[in-house]
């Protein structure tokens, strides 16, 4: 992941968490609908959260998974220190410093998150990270990929961008916050979603299916079988 990126995300790091909401529509159906649809054939999971910035998935996944083994990996440091003071306490979460686009995936995992994060990664990048996925996934193991993405056609690229702008604009914003919002949003590269499941599917993912979307923003879910 380009240096940039992290440099966007260790300047919010702190309030982060504050602007979700504010940045994503149907914050709470967004979540919950990844956290529900994130399962597990073991008790105690193994867990990967790519991205995970503050740990603000992983949160909502603990709460449904109380004695799982967390990894939060994530490119910013000063996004992970805001998770440690987060899940301070809990031994059962760990934290890596890495960027997951060129440092591939370590360990073997049941289950493997990710929220608002692979967008910013070039479509070959996100073809090579779905193959990682695949491999580092147990048999039975899950992946869900909570994001935005792409509209299927350039006119609905441009009505979701404007959805998007008019749901931000209903909050308040500083000068600075916004200038910096649309400083990262220039970083992103989202990939239709028709795109997304082939390269899964091409990946090795046997079932892969979109269980939310909301205009620019969509959950989707493969899963691994035994073989």
């Amino acid at each position: 992941m380009e240096n940039d990126v992290k440099e966007q995300f260790d300047a919010v790091s702190e309030n982060y968490d504050g602007e979700r909401r504010k940045l994503v529509p149907g914050f709470d159906d967004f979540y919950g609908t990844a956290t529900y649809f994130a399962e597990s054939i073991m008790d105690t999971p193994r867990i990967l959260d790519l991205g995970a910035g503050t740990g603000l998935f992983s949160a909502f996944i603990l709460k449904k998974y109380p004695d799982a083994r967390v990894t939060l990996l994530d490119v910013s440091d000063k996004m992970l220190e805001v998770a440690r003071d987060r899940f301070a306490g809990n031994d059962n979460v760990r934290y890596v410093v890495a960027d997951y686009c060129t440092s591939g995936i370590s360990g073997t995992f049941d289950l493997i998150i990710s929220a608002l994060s692979i967008h910013h990664l070039e479509d070959d990048d996100k073809k090579r990270l779905f193959e990682n996925v695949y491999a580092a996934l147990a048999p039975h193991g899950m992946f869900v990929n909570a994001d935005q993405h792409l509209a299927e056609s350039s006119r609905y690229a441009e009505r979701f961008e404007g959805y998007w702008r008019d749901y931000v604009d209903r909050f308040e914003h500083s000068r600075e916050d916004m200038d910096r919002l649309m400083r990262r949003r220039q970083l992103d590269k989202e990939a239709k979603l028709s795109d997304q499941i082939q390269w899964l599917r091409d990946a090795g993912f046997q079932t892969v299916e979109c269980v939310y979307k909301h205009a620019l923003i969509s959950v989707m879910v493969a899963e691994k079988s035994s073989g």
